[in-house]
């Protein structure tokens, strides 16, 4: 089936008119809103319609048709652009089994939940599983950087090498090593040298 930018049928197979009721394509209703019930046409024009000028289709939604005798016939509907007029071509599919259809969608609806439900739930152990192995790694660089330090003579053990002071460490271990004096020493080396205190 065809409809134009106005919701008015220009197309229809026999195979349609048949299923539908009607005597032949020429004798379907020439107007969408004369083969859909009142609410099929309300959620056609107010969801399905904004999808199409969004997106230029629609796939497999479930949408009641009115028969020639006035009865509903669900449908499996699938909707595309057809050219830029704004016209829609319709593939549309009898629905005779609504209630498995109903309950397969359903049944699959639970299933995306449930997997949704199982993504959150591996995404948050992960997440902890991350902030447990960044702590432990954090721990381990910690440990690492403990030198060990004689409490009597102040020389330090590192690692194979063995005791040593901590000037030879630190020689041995930075690139850059500056010497200088600090403020205490200052002091006791100008009283050593009889020369005044005075700040520096």
């Amino acid at each position: 089936m065809r409809t134009d930018a106005g919701g008015r049928v220009v197309a229809a197979n026999p195979a349609l008119a048949d299923a539908l009721g009607y005597a032949g394509a020429v004798a379907v209703p020439d107007r969408l809103d004369a083969l859909l019930p009142r609410a099929g046409l309300l959620y056609y024009q107010i969801t399905m319609l904004p999808t199409l000028l969004a997106r230029g289709g629609m796939e497999e939604v479930y949408l009641d048709f009115l028969t020639g005798t006035g009865e509903t016939m669900p449908m499996l509907v699938s909707i595309r652009t057809a050219g830029e007029s704004g016209a829609y071509d319709w593939a549309l599919m009898r629905v005779t089994q609504r209630g498995l259809w109903e309950a397969a969608m359903l049944e699959a609806r639970r299933e995306a939940e449930r997997k949704t439900v199982e993504a959150a739930e591996a995404a948050a152990k992960l997440a902890s599983a991350l902030a447990e192995l960044k702590e432990s790694n954090w721990m381990l660089r910690k440990v690492a950087e403990v030198l060990p330090t004689c409490m009597y003579c102040g020389k330090v053990k590192a690692g194979q090498d063995g005791w040593q002071t901590a000037i030879d460490y630190l020689k041995n271990n930075l690139e850059f090593l500056s010497h200088g004096c600090c403020p205490a020493c200052i002091k006791q080396m100008r009283r050593d040298m009889c020369l005044p205190d005075e700040d520096l």
